[in-house]
């Protein structure tokens, strides 16, 4: 088993740590031969939120090499906070020797060790100093290799088709409202219809029914595949009917964590059923760098809509 790269864009690969730690203690990361996955099991966080992202090779890394017995795959468990510190370490010698951000040009190597039978990620970097000498930087994360055995009891939520999916509003424009909302319940409904117009409702009931504030935005309604289109263009398809999720407040205030990393968000409703949000970094569908997607389960059955 043999894997090294070359981190050459630190800041992003540290921007999305941030997001999966701040959601979860540890995570699978699995490296293939084209993308790297990060998965986030429900079990593990009080939140009920699971992640399953694929990000581009190209977007992090390159000189990418990876060997294995596994169809040239290698899955491990590790400690987010571990790897997160090991990022922001590095990241901070680039900023501080001033020789760029960690967007190319600087070798941050990145393999795979062991060290008194303990399997690790290390990372390495050589850079110079301000007063021009060299300064070496290591960290080792410690990590559990899985075994592909391991990794088929681990599978990705199946969810029925979604009854509409509309692009989100920016992640900072949502953080206000949805910080308020969550001040006056911990359950918020997530409604949207197909349109035109399309809407996105986020609404709270507050405690004992005394009180129901919602905040509406505009957006956009999309597909992400013709199937999509075709359900949406379907006659007799009530374009008007806001279907609806009640979800945990505070995944989706973990969710929006997601704003620090460049991206846009389409948001598929599976009526009653969960709320799936894909992050997609850069741009929008094939020219994106990868995806993050977070499945919310519903929470309670809010009655006939």
């Amino acid at each position: 088993m043999r894997f090294r790269a070359c981190v050459e864009n630190v800041p992003t690969f540290c921007k999305i740590m941030q997001v999966i730690d701040r959601l979860q203690k540890k995570c699978i990361i699995q490296f293939k031969p084209d993308v790297m996955r990060i998965i986030c099991l429900s079990d593990a966080n009080e939140a009920g939120i699971q992640v399953w992202s694929e990000i581009k090779v190209s977007t992090l890394f390159n000189e990418y090499r990876i060997q294995s017995n596994a169809d040239n795959i290698i899955s491990m468990n590790i400690a987010s906070a571990s790897l997160l510190h090991a990022l922001q370490g590095i990241q901070n010698a680039l900023a501080t020797s001033g020789t760029g951000s960690g967007l190319g040009g600087e070798e941050v190597l990145m393999k795979l060790a062991k060290k008194n039978d303990q399997a690790l990620l290390n990372f390495a970097l050589t850079t110079p100093t301000r007063t021009g000498r060299l300064q070496s930087l290591t960290y080792d994360v410690r990590i559990e290799v899985l075994r592909a055995l391991d990794m088929t009891k681990i599978n990705e939520p199946l969810c029925p088709d979604a009854d509409t999916l509309v692009l989100l509003p920016s992640l900072p424009t949502l953080r206000s409202p949805v910080e308020r909302l969550r001040a006056l319940s911990s359950t918020l409904f997530v409604r949207a219809n197909i349109g035109p117009p399309t809407k996105l409702l986020l609404e709270v009931t507050g405690d004992e029914n005394e009180v129901k504030v919602k905040v509406e935005f505009g957006v956009k309604y999309v597909q992400i595949n013709r199937q999509e289109e075709e359900d949406a263009e379907a006659p007799g398809k009530d374009k008007e009917r806001l279907y609806s999720v009640p979800i945990v407040a505070k995944s989706f205030v973990k969710f929006l964590n997601c704003h620090i990393v460049n991206g846009h968000v389409i948001a598929a409703i599976c009526h009653r059923h969960c709320l799936i949000l894909y992050f997609y970094i850069g741009s929008a569908g094939a020219d994106a760098g990868g995806v993050l997607t977070f499945y919310i389960p519903s929470l309670v059955d809010d009655g006939p809509m």
